[in-house]
């Protein structure tokens, strides 16, 4: 006797759980779904609204869906009895449009397989063909803005593949698909064929009744548990048909105890005896899904085989750990090795620390010859600043011969011709600057053979002896070609060795060379004052001689 059905006549209970199914597949999905107060389904060949529903029990229990199915009488019957439903009267395939459907009359046997209609007429049921629309699971959920299904039943009648390939699974992921996995009335297997659609798609067979396989949505795989066992007397279910057994046997003890008449005894007797032989046909029933349980315990001992083979290979990978180990075990070897390595290096380190330290008592050394060149530096600096008061008392001795100047009646009588100077002066100064356009690429394209030529110790040694070490043009050279001022104005990077001998000679002579940087400013101010001053005398004197102005302002 089945596990999860009442073998004999009880009291009903309000909180039992009323099965409706024809193999307990509800009492399934109750157990994984009973936290659930109101999901959606869908159901693919629906048939009959109450007798061998899967779906009745969860639409009593405030579930709503989608009910699919083309044969014109049992959709009038699942409109009349769920109204709260989305029913509809077409076939799901893997494409819109029409398909040929056999209708077997008065029974749940109706197919699109010609191959199961033509042994539906052998065993004298009456089939009739005719055309229905078809439409895709897809294009439903589309249709009707479904966004989420718990689960989806599919039996239809060995089209369960076509229907399959009409979902996608991807947007709309039902958590858990149970599908008719045999032929019509057969225990023969059809899943073989449409099995790798919901495995491709990341579903996980959980559960196999004799009739239906159930999958879980792999992001769902906590719900596998409530697949481990068949329905059972702990899930606190009841089959509709002995409910309604139970009303009218308790109807009819109600008669019965009403009724004094022995003629009417007699008839209740007789109900009676027809609900025994209803109860004898059951068990008879019952037997026959024992006989399916025996089979199912052979899958069982299938799937234990196969639970050894894997822990066979479960016993070759540990195998494979103990290698890794041994291999592991040889790096830390080698790691002890480096480890060695590293504290001869360490030693290294000390001896290059200890000559660090020599090197800081000779950077100390040139650091005391350094101040030494700095108070040397500040004495040149007083000296300086004495010759610049006197060259002050020189500049307003020319600004003030200048004043006088251009008093005179002679430079106002000669300022066309400065004039013309100017205007003069200024093209060439457009010459020039055209001349460097045009030549400041030819001179770019020469640059590396120019500071190749720079790096030469003798090339280096005739500009600067003939032209001058800090000439004008020695160090717009320099700029162009190294892009930094010359060497005696910056620190050169020199090792340690070096330092010491260059901190009294270079660096103290750099120093008094370019002294402070605000005594530096003062005397190029006065430079430029006395220059031009001076040109302004020479101009005067010469004349306004063009060549000889070009020369003193050069």
């Amino acid at each position: 006797m089945p596990t999860g059905f009442r073998s004999k006549p009880t009291t009903m209970n309000t909180e039992n759980f009323i099965s409706y199914a024809q193999n307990g597949e509800d009492i399934m999905l109750h157990r994984a779904f009973k936290d659930i107060q109101r999901g959606f389904y869908i159901d693919v060949g629906a048939q009959d609204p109450v007798v061998d529903s899967v779906t009745k029990a969860f639409y009593e229990r405030g579930w709503r869906g989608i009910n699919i199915e083309p044969v014109a009488h049992w959709y009038k019957r699942l409109v009349a009895d769920r109204p709260h439903d989305i029913n509809l009267q077409v076939a799901a395939s893997d494409s819109a449009g029409s398909l040929r459907l056999f209708e077997v009359e008065g029974t749940g046997l109706s197919t699109c397989n010609a191959e199961f209609a033509r042994r539906h007429r052998e065993q004298g049921l009456l089939v009739t063909d005719h055309t229905v629309a078809c439409v895709t699971l897809d294009g439903i959920c589309s249709e009707h803005q479904i966004d989420l299904v718990h689960f989806l039943k599919m039996d239809c009648e060995g089209a369960e593949l076509q229907a399959l390939r009409g979902m996608s699974f991807t947007k709309i992921r039902p958590w858990v698909v149970l599908v008719e996995a045999t032929e019509p009335n057969s225990t023969e297997p059809t899943w073989q064929e449409w099995e790798p659609i919901l495995t491709g798609k990341e579903y996980v067979h959980v559960y196999s009744d004799g009739l239906n396989r159930f999958y879980i949505a792999r992001e769902h795989v906590e719900l596998q548990r409530s697949f481990e066992t068949p329905p059972n007397a702990l899930d606190g279910a009841v089959r509709e048909i002995d409910v309604r057994r139970e009303k009218h046997i308790a109807r009819l003890t109600a008669e019965l105890e009403q009724s004094r008449s022995a003629e009417r005894a007699g008839r209740l007797q007789s109900e009676r005896d027809e609900l025994r032989m209803v109860l004898a046909t059951r068990d008879a029933h019952i037997t026959n899904v024992e006989g399916e349980r025996d089979e199912l315990r052979m899958v069982l001992a299938t799937r234990d085989a196969h639970i050894t083979n894997v822990e066979s290979e479960r016993d070759l990978l540990r195998t494979a750990i103990a290698e890794q180990d041994a291999q592991i075990e040889g790096i830390k070897a080698q790691h002890l090795l480096l480890r060695t390595q590293a504290g001869r290096r360490e030693a290294e380190l000390a001896t290059l620390r200890a000559s660090g330290e020599q090197l800081q008592g000779m950077l100390w050394a040139s650091d005391q010859a350094l101040q030494d060149t700095r108070r040397a530096r500040e004495e040149e600096r007083a000296r300086a600043e004495l010759k610049l008061a006197g060259a002050n008392d020189l500049c307003r001795q020319w600004e003030a011969e200048v004043g006088s100047m251009h008093a005179s009646r002679s430079w106002r009588i000669t300022a066309p011709l400065r004039t013309a100077g100017n205007a003069t002066r200024r093209l060439k100064r457009v010459i020039l600057r055209a001349a460097f356009i045009v030549f400041r690429p030819l001179a770019r394209l020469a640059k590396p053979v120019l500071r190749g030529a720079a790096k030469s110790r003798l090339a280096r040694s005739a500009v600067t002896g003939s032209l001058g070490k800090h000439s004008r043009f020695t160090e717009t050279a320099r700029l162009f070609l190294f892009g930094a001022p010359s060497a005696e104005t910056q620190v050169s990077p020199r090792n340690h060795g070096d330092l010491r001998a260059d901190a009294g000679h270079t660096s103290g002579d750099q120093e008094k060379r370019e002294g402070s940087p605000g005594m530096t400013d003062s005397l190029d101010a006065l430079s430029e004052r006395g220059r031009k001053a001076k040109q302004l005398l020479e101009e005067i004197r010469l004349g306004g001689s063009e060549g000889d102005k070009d020369a003193h302002r050069s």
